[in-house]
């Protein structure tokens, strides 16, 4: 049997997933519901998923300079930097 995992583009199919995944890790990251998922989704740059034969094994939401993202990590980018990703 073989497994395919690739990385795609994230779909709101994918949303369940994404949240529980970042759910599971929300010590390190920020917390995160539907809303705000949808949200982000609208203003990310890139947000891609890995897709394993249909389960979702990860996902990365990279945002642009003038998102409307209030962590406190993307606000240090903001203040620091004119432009980035």
């Amino acid at each position: 049997m073989s497994v395919r995992t690739m990385i795609r583009g994230a779909t709101p199919a994918d949303f369940a997933a994404i949240l529980a995944l970042n759910d599971a890790a929300v010590h390190y990251t920020s917390a995160m519901d539907l809303a705000r998922l949808q949200m982000l989704h609208a203003q990310a740059a890139y947000h891609r998923v890995v897709d394993t034969d249909g389960r979702i094994d990860a996902f990365l939401l990279a945002l642009r300079e003038r998102a409307g993202y209030d962590s406190p990590n993307y606000l240090w980018f903001q203040r620091s930097y004119s432009r980035f990703l």
